[in-house]
């Protein structure tokens, strides 16, 4: 049984180096139903102008632009820009720069239309808090009853130049970086910690935490299913609700 989802999509403008890198990113935009580009722009300035004209809801970051090298254009952002930025990287060794100045995900070339509908159903279930960013209630989940430790157990991860404590069954998956460094996924967006995955795999083994490669620790009970990707490979999907 299949079901649509009927809600709006995402309003996102794309800051970009060079058009042809705008209209690739537009591109790959189209297939996903959570996104829909409503702009785009060669400078931090004009990124700033787009989004309050179009009151988007994403900031899909590219590249260097004219005004401001890379990821350095966060820095000239309030955080009602930056934490709305979705930023693309070559190398994870950029995560810690990106999520350190404040984006709220980074993604890694090659994209996939996957991806970016992943990012905005996360986006979607952050904005749906509420514009005051007030905190949705938690619901007391069936699992930190079977496991009493789940309940005073907490993860420090830094966004923003702030620390945040973070409760295990909250997180998604958590994926290595490099450098001792990991990141943690949450529907919040994203947290920078120095830790590494070998150490959090057995952590986090009573959690629902499985280890399926070297560089991936995710939820098991954040997986609604799983779908062939050939090759002997499987891909993921978040359960949305």
């Amino acid at each position: 049984m299949q079901c649509e989802l009927t809600i709006p999509p995402l309003r996102t403008v794309i800051v970009a180096r060079d058009g042809a890198t705008a209209t690739a990113l537009e591109e790959l935009c189209k297939p996903s139903a959570g996104v829909c580009v409503v702009a785009s722009a060669v400078s931090c300035e004009r990124a700033r102008r787009e989004v309050d004209r179009h009151r988007a809801e994403v900031l899909l970051v590219a590249g260097a632009s004219p005004d401001l090298p890379g990821i350095d254009c966060l820095n000239a952002w309030p955080p009602r820009y930056t934490e709305r930025a979705i930023v693309i990287i070559n190398s994870w060794a950029d995560a810690v720069s990106a999520l350190s100045r404040g984006a709220y995900e980074v993604l890694r070339t090659p994209l996939c239309a996957d991806q970016l509908q992943l990012s905005a159903l996360r986006l979607r279930a952050r904005c749906s808090r509420g514009s005051a960013g007030a905190r949705l209630c938690k619901r007391i989940q069936p699992e930190q009853l079977a496991h009493p430790e789940s309940r005073g157990m907490l993860l420090v991860g830094e966004r923003a130049g702030r620390l945040y404590p973070l409760e295990p069954l909250d997180i998604d998956y958590i994926e290595a970086t490099g450098g001792n460094y990991v990141i943690f996924h949450v529907d919040a967006g994203e947290y920078i910690a120095r830790d590494s995955i070998k150490r959090l795999s057995a952590v986090l083994n009573a959690f629902g935490f499985v280890r399926i490669e070297k560089s991936l620790l995710p939820n098991i009970r954040a997986v609604a299913y799983a779908e062939c990707a050939g090759l002997g490979l499987f891909q993921d999907r978040k359960s949305v609700v």
